[in-house]
């Protein structure tokens, strides 16, 4: 019947006469859609076009495109797995799925091509730069590129599941929100690239979401916990000003531009495909801190395939290595004195100094 069987579209010159694509008038349901040589095809306004488990191919070339209407995919069937060997941009809406409970899969994206999300924006007053997109289901990127339309937020349903295995995730310049995301790495976001190509802006100061706590003693943590009277830290009073320990800190979501722990996606020289990154906090007069460099926890799985009993792991990537004026790589001529301070359980000994000198 008309709804299990396979179209096929190639585009190209045939007796004379050529040809680019083909047209959906109506509501049509077929199994699944191959495009060749940058074949195209076009939905009409109110129709809607019906994917089986077939799914669609993109044969390598030229590339293709979708438009107008509605892509449909029935919640009945496995989730629809579309083939970007060569490039595609799906402009059309989609729609159907089979929702997120228990994870259910509605997208697959395989393929080394390119696959653009780029629907029509809402005309909804208030959300004119967000997708009209609502297909419901989890989303999962298995290989090539997967880019978001220009302009346009949320392209691909917001709340939904998405799952990057391998490959990029291009946000183009516009944001999404997913209910949960999940990845195959130690570092989340890590099993595949994310980016954002169309990114502008000026060069910007990241700001720590660290700020001083606003205590009189030391008798709390920042998460509530009650110490015991063994546990308090000294009195708020020089030399232990508020802002010596840290536990004088606190994490205010939102507050800054950087996680927990000091660090957020970015593209930088060395990883132009994006990349989990730590960051120096400094003021704005230049001066470091808190928490400096890595907050209190690392963000994923520290890396420890190659770590030898010095304790060094070594980067692949061709990254710039800066040498400290003072460390262990260039140990000072003279002495280095550490002062260290005692706070729990109680600072009977306040300071201590030792002079050692590094081999």
């Amino acid at each position: 019947t008309a709804a299990t069987s396979n179209v096929q579209l190639i585009a190209g010159t045939f007796g004379g006469v050529p040809y680019a694509g083909s047209a959906v008038t109506g509501n049509a349901t077929r199994n699944s859609l191959t495009m060749e040589n940058g074949a195209n095809l076009t939905i009409a306004d109110g129709a809607q076009f019906n994917l089986r488990t077939g799914g669609i191919l993109v044969r390598a070339g030229a590339a293709s495109t979708i438009s107008g209407g509605v892509l449909y995919f029935p919640n009945t069937f496995s989730p629809l797995t579309i083939w970007t060997v060569g490039n595609l941009t799906i402009s059309s809406s989609l729609a159907g799925g089979n929702g997120i409970a228990s994870g259910n899969m509605s997208l697959i994206k395989n393929g080394l091509g390119t696959l653009t999300i780029a629907p029509v924006a809402s005309t909804i007053n208030g959300l004119a730069a967000t997708g009209t997109n609502s297909l419901s289901g989890q989303f999962v990127l298995n290989q090539g590129t997967l880019k978001l339309g220009a302009g346009i937020n949320n392209a691909i349903q917001p709340y939904n599941y998405f799952s990057a295995m391998s490959g990029t995730l291009d946000l183009n310049g516009t944001s999404l929100q997913t209910y949960g995301f999940f990845n195959d790495s130690g570092v989340p976001g890590n099993g595949s690239n994310i980016t954002s190509t169309n990114g502008t802006g000026p060069v910007k100061r990241m700001a720590s979401g660290y700020r001083l706590r606003n205590i009189t003693n030391r008798q709390t943590l920042a998460n509530g916990t009650v110490l015991t009277p063994a546990q308090y830290g000294p009195a708020i009073a020089a030399p232990y000003v508020l802002g010596y320990f840290i536990e004088d800190y606190e994490y205010v979501a939102g507050l800054g531009d950087l996680d927990e722990s000091n660090g957020r996606f970015a593209v930088t020289p060395e990883y132009p495909q994006g990349i989990y990154a730590y960051y120096t906090t400094v003021d704005a007069a230049g001066a470091p801190i808190y928490p400096y460099h890595i907050g209190p926890k690392y963000y994923g799985v520290v890396a420890n395939d190659n770590i030898t009993s010095r304790g060094h792991v070594t980067i692949a990537e061709p990254v710039t290595t800066y040498v400290p004026t003072l460390g262990v790589d260039s140990p000072p001529t003279d002495g280095v004195t550490v002062a260290l301070a005692q706070n729990q359980p109680n600072p009977a000994v306040a300071r201590a100094s030792i002079r050692f000198t590094l081999a």
